[in-house]
């Protein structure tokens, strides 16, 4: 098998680039940055596709190799296989689902089906993981490992690579089941049921101790109740005593009442009767009254005395002024008559009138002022019997309030005596004798107090205690956990024989994995020596086993190659796969891309790298991205 040519129409960096392959090497030297492992890449996604699946480890190659410039995704590749050519077109879309592939006869220029989409597959009868660890070789990924693709491939079993395939699914698959019974760090059923275990057990001696803390707790509840019960027959015994001194204290109480109710209205009915034989009045106001009374009666007598008095003295002297009067007018007349001597008699008796007139003027002066200070003091004498009738009348308003309120005194006393008789046994009342108390009614109130306490204290107890029975009850399932541990028992032993039947399948299935392909062991390690002679300029004792691990004897002992350094991993890593496809395609040969590995050899180990690929180019065309001249340079003189 070869390629012809190719067409990148759009391809990560690469963009309308084509390329014609030559048969045996075809060298492609540019610098990096150029594309180099993206058109490697590009030859690898005609036969094969592109992935499309999430992998959060590294970025998927659909979305490396989008094109930068946009545009359609993809191009063609013509190859020849067993004389006829053939043309593959690949599109890419955002979505796997969405690609295009066509497949064309160059010989019609017509669509064929001679090949499916997998014609990668269908071409190398390897899967791409094979292709990969084979054909597709890249300095970024030298190591080389087997799976059930190789292994179909390299044993000739191609008609049942279906069979073949399926011993990696079955070994993985036991893996898996392994792995379910007994995983690294203590994980897995088995010892997560043996962790179950304990702790079902843990979880049994804990209900054990219950189940005993449960007793406990019984007994000490019917002790709590028993207390209980003693202290309640106290208590009644006490409220019952309590209860007699209250009923004997009530008794007492009302028949003090019943004596105080008969005694206050004795008591108020002698008020009144003491109240009615009292005067009506007190005994110094009658007499302030009767004294002021007949004073001012003796007084009234002595105003009219004097009035009288005064009423004849004023006609005596009004008479003698008028007898005066007249005589002087006749004594006047009789001296204008000159009649003197009779004049001067008249003169003379009218003086003497007119004497009395004046005597009396003065009596009536006097008369008049004393019978004014009578009046006067009859005014007091009257203001004083008002007065002492007023004291007089609010005394006796006072009285008659007094008396009443006697009255409603006595009839208000009267009435709770009825009342109380109504209420109460007058009879069994006043038949009463009061007993003799020994134990004081505080005594017993604090005895009683105290009791109450205790009770209330004990209830509590009682209380918490039933609450952790309940608990306890609830939480003990001693023969549950007994079914449970007998049960995971069981299982565990069933999974422990189901572990050493699957340890024992995988062993025997890789045994046998093993032995199908030992066959084809021999003929690899004789390429791989041929190929690390030429490779390393010089022997190495290295070995192979059948999953492609090599190990490099040094001083007598084998060592794996992870202590070597990378160029002689990468040395013994290309060996190991031009010798792997040598196995592989013993008829058709296949193209080998060859994405600049020789990066991490020596200038003396280049060369003999160049030498043994022009050795494999007479056989196989090989397409060699490189992108340093000493790499490259394939024309230059060799050193031998």
């Amino acid at each position: 098998m070869k390629l012809i040519k190719c067409h990148i129409e759009n391809f990560g960096k690469l963009s309308n680039y084509d390329y014609d392959f030559q048969d045996g090497l075809n060298t492609i030297k540019e610098d990096n940055g150029f594309g180099k492992t993206t058109f490697a890449s590009f030859i690898k996604a005609m036969f094969y596709g592109l992935e499309s699946k999430k992998n959060t480890k590294v970025l998927i190659e659909r979305k490396k190799y989008e094109p930068w410039q946009g545009g359609k995704f993809g191009g063609n590749i013509e190859f020849e296989l067993q004389g006829k050519k053939y043309k593959i077109e690949r599109f890419f879309e955002k979505k796997e689902v969405d690609d295009t592939f066509k497949l064309y006869d160059l010989s019609t220029n017509l669509e064929t089906d001679d090949f499916s989409q997998n014609i990668g597959e269908e071409i190398f009868k390897l899967n791409k993981e094979a292709y990969e660890r084979s054909t597709f070789i890249s300095g970024q990924n030298m190591e080389v490992s087997m799976n059930d693709s190789l292994n179909a491939k390299l044993g000739n079993i191609l008609e049942n690579e279906n069979d073949i395939n399926s011993s990696e699914k079955a070994i993985n698959a036991l893996d898996e089941a392994i792995k379910r019974y007994k995983k690294t760090g203590g994980r897995g059923e088995i010892n997560e049921a043996i962790l179950e275990k304990t702790k079902l057990e843990k979880k049994l001696e804990n209900s054990k101790i219950d189940e005993k803390t449960l007793e406990e707790r019984k007994i000490s509840l019917e002790s709590i109740k028993k207390q209980l019960a003693e202290k309640m027959v106290l208590q009644e015994y006490l409220r019952k005593e309590l209860k007699s001194i209250n009923e004997e204290e009530s008794k007492k109480a009302k028949l003090e009442h019943y004596t105080l109710l008969k005694n206050q209205l004795e008591e108020s009915k002698k008020s009144i009767i003491e109240f009615a034989d009292k005067d009506k009045v007190d005994a110094d106001l009658n007499e302030k009254i009767e004294y002021n009374k007949n004073k001012l009666e003796n007084i009234d007598n002595k105003i009219e005395i004097i009035a009288n008095k005064l009423k004849q003295n004023k006609k005596i002297g009004l008479s003698s002024l008028a007898i005066a009067t007249i005589i002087a007018i006749i004594a006047v007349i009789l001296y204008i008559k000159k009649l003197t001597t009779v004049g001067i008699c008249l003169s003379v008796v009218c003086l003497i009138f007119a004497f009395v007139f004046v005597v009396y003027s003065v009596l009536i002066a006097k008369t008049k002022g004393k019978l004014e200070r009578k009046k006067l003091e009859k005014e007091n004498l009257e203001d004083t019997a008002k007065t002492l009738n007023s004291i007089y009348e609010k005394q006796q308003v006072e009285r008659e309030a007094q008396l009443n309120k006697l009255n409603n005194d006595y009839e208000l006393k009267q009435q709770n005596m009825q009342v109380f008789e109504q209420q109460n046994n007058i009879e069994e009342l006043s038949s009463y004798t009061p007993k003799t108390i020994e134990v004081s009614k505080d005594e017993i109130e604090k005895q009683l107090n105290n009791l109450n306490a205790e009770i209330n204290k004990l209830n509590d107890e009682k209380n918490y205690i039933q609450n952790q029975i309940e608990v306890l009850e609830a939480s003990i399932d001693t023969f549950e956990i007994e079914n449970e541990i007998d049960e995971i028992t069981d299982n565990i032993e069933i999974m422990k024989q189901n572990l050493s039947i699957l340890e024992k399948t995988k062993k025997y299935l890789s045994t046998a994995k093993e032995q199908f392909s030992s066959h084809y062991l021999k003929g690899m390690q004789d390429s791989f020596i041929k190929n690390l002679e030429i490779l390393n300029g010089s022997k190495m004792e290295v070995n192979l086993d059948v999953n492609l691990n090599a190990e490099v004897n040094e001083n007598g002992s084998n060592k794996k190659i992870d202590f070597l350094s990378t160029g002689y991993k990468d040395l013994i890593y290309i060996c190991m796969r031009l010798s792997l496809i040598e196995s592989l395609f013993e008829d058709e040969k296949p193209f080998i891309i060859l994405d600049d590995p020789f990066v991490n050899l020596d200038e003396e180990k280049i060369e003999n790298a160049m030498k043994l690929i022009k050795t494999k180019a007479e056989k196989y065309q090989i397409i060699y991205f490189v992108c340093h001249e000493c790499r490259g340079d394939f024309n230059r003189p060799q050193k031998t």
